[in-house]
């Protein structure tokens, strides 16, 4: 028995391989197209007021992945500051961009409305560098740290998102893994360098008591008609639900809009849009890692 299971699992082994290779010399020889489509944007010529002067933006193309629904197309849009130095950018720059990539990759217009409310979710992990040996962290600095959501790239699209929700409500909602008031702060998420914003939430302080799991601040959805197997969510407290827990203002806000930072991650490997707005906006006083440790 246990020569026939091993005999089983080399074969599977084999075929593995050769479905691998197949399908690395189909792709060889042009068998399978995985490349995305290109389209032209019609903004290569935009005018940009960068930090030198004035001149034409070099926004780069628009592309579009293959069909993910029958609605549409998943798009990306990538633009390209004049300024070389991202160090040297100033605010009007990353203005003129941040509208451009919207308008490429579709607008806001037909998403956003007025009267709406809007959550905009940074990702403000920390106010610290950890990146020196022994974990020494130092202040980061605001703008351009390579760790942190940069705060003009915030006050820019919540301009753009005043432009067609003059009325309603825009929430920047963010869970440190520090307590998250002191990390707004130091970061200038504040109403001083980011204007038009109705309330700075920090999730440590928006959700509720230490495993309150029915703190009218929650939302509670339930999994278990998308969860095999009678499967269970884990809590640090040993607990085990069949609910995933949210800010109930973040679960119910009519347009939610992620600004992640791509970047590299020691545990995650990488971290960017999704990782953003799933870990980084799990309640912390459910998923944290203690009453006073905030940290997913």
């Amino acid at each position: 028995m246990t020569l026939r299971l091993k005999n089983v699992k080399l074969w599977a082994f084999i075929l593995m391989i050769c479905v691998i290779a197949a399908g690395t010399m189909a792709y060889q020889f042009g068998l399978v197209d995985l490349s995305p489509t290109y389209i032209e944007s019609p903004n290569l010529n935009a005018t940009a007021s960068g930090g030198n002067g004035t001149g034409s933006s070099n926004a780069a193309a628009t592309y579009s992945s293959a069909k993910v629904s029958a609605e549409g197309q998943s798009t990306v849009s990538i633009v390209q500051a004049k300024t070389a130095k991202a160090e040297d950018i100033k605010y009007e720059e990353i203005k003129e961009l941040v509208k451009q990539a919207v308008e490429m990759a579709g607008g806001f217009k037909g998403l956003i409305k007025d009267g709406q409310t809007v959550v905009l979710k940074p990702n403000l992990v920390t106010q610290d560098d950890y990146t020196l040996p022994g974990w020494q962290g130092r202040p980061l600095v605001p703008e351009v740290n390579g760790t942190t959501t940069d705060y003009r790239f915030t006050r820019a699209v919540v301009e753009l998102v005043r432009q067609y929700n003059p009325n309603g409500k825009v929430y920047v909602m963010e869970g440190s893994a520090f307590p998250t008031k002191d990390v707004m702060k130091h970061l200038k998420y504040t109403p001083e360098f980011i204007p038009g914003v109705t309330d700075f939430i920090a999730l440590d302080e928006a959700c509720g008591d230490w495993q309150d799991y029915n703190s009218p601040k929650l939302a509670k959805v339930d999994l278990t008609s998308k969860m095999k197997n009678n499967s269970r969510i884990k809590t640090p407290d040993n607990g085990t639900h069949d609910k995933i827990y949210m800010n109930k203002i973040y679960k119910e806000c009519d347009v939610l809009i992620s600004l992640p930072v791509l970047k590299t991650h020691w545990g995650a490997k990488v971290s960017g849009a999704i990782k953003n707005v799933a870990i980084g906006a799990a309640p912390p006083n459910i998923y944290g890692s203690g009453p006073s440790n905030p940290n997913r």
